[in-house]
């Protein structure tokens, strides 16, 4: 399975509450630029998936269910230094495949460390989270959510997504991405060979240091066909930037023994 997706171009419109270190030129002209017909920032589509993440989240369709290949990963690497998990997106795929919608969230805690990254999906009403311990890391700098799909009659979506930045459990800056904005990748009614992609950036008021994030939203996943598509033929992803994002080193716990939770292969479960 080839985890280094990439990438595309496209364009599109937005809503943002500031607290604590507004920023101020920022949000003029992003006034100027609705008032004008224009877009904030945060809803024109990226041309690529900036380099230089600290971590990222993924949702794709893996085996959807236990098998070789996941369907949530989490960490700094996909398919390297990462956590993953298992959930079944649909159970009956006599109509189509189709998730529906399933809520997600990631949650970057300050100064990253054990267990301090969480990334939780819930289909069917069951939460599986997935705690990843393998970096730590200063300010965070922005978000870039991405969306993908690859193979004819297929599509990702991003639904409701809001991205919070908090420094010192403070929150600094909220953004509610219009329905407009949401990305979503569709190869409806397109050949074999095609494909589609969508990605927007969201970054923290200026001079706002947050040091903390969560990002939250639902995806959904789709094809029409009544096989399964391939285990990355659709998917989406959310990655976080930072600055001084670094490898945990392991440490020793008050017995001696070493610290290994930076692997975090199992995915917890609860009912929500």
């Amino acid at each position: 399975m080839n985890w280094d997706w990439s990438l595309k171009t496209g364009q599109v419109d937005g809503g943002r509450r500031v607290g604590g270190g507004e920023r101020e030129e920022e949000l003029v002209a992003e006034a100027l630029a609705a008032s004008s017909g224009g877009q904030p920032d945060y809803c024109h589509y990226q041309n690529a998936v900036a380099p230089g993440h600290c971590v990222v989240a993924a949702a794709w369709v893996g085996s959807n269910g236990p098998g070789n290949d996941p369907e949530l990963g989490v960490g700094k690497t996909l398919g390297g230094d990462w956590s993953v998990g298992h959930v079944t997106w649909d159970a009956n795929l006599a109509n189509g495949f189709d998730s529906g919608w399933v809520n997600v969230q990631l949650t970057l805690e300050a100064g990253g460390g054990a267990n301090n990254v969480r990334w939780t999906a819930s289909p069917g009403g069951v939460a599986v989270q997935l705690p990843y311990s393998g970096v730590t890391y200063g300010a965070i700098t922005k978000v870039q959510v991405r969306a993908s799909a690859s193979g004819p009659n297929r599509r990702m979506s991003w639904a409701s997504l809001q991205v919070r930045f908090l420094r010192a459990g403070t929150e600094v800056d909220s953004i509610a991405i219009p329905a407009e904005c949401w990305p979503v990748a569709s190869t409806f009614g397109g050949g074999p060979g095609a494909s589609d992609q969508r990605i927007i950036q969201i970054t923290p008021a200026l001079n706002s240091d947050p040091d903390k994030v969560i990002v939250s939203g639902s995806v959904r996943l789709e094809s029409q066909a009544t096989t399964l598509p391939g285990p990355d033929a659709v998917n989406g992803q959310i990655y976080v930037y930072a600055d001084n994002c670094a490898p945990r080193a392991a440490t020793l716990i008050a017995t001696g023994t070493p610290d290994t939770t930076t692997a975090q292969p199992d995915a917890t479960q609860t009912s929500v």
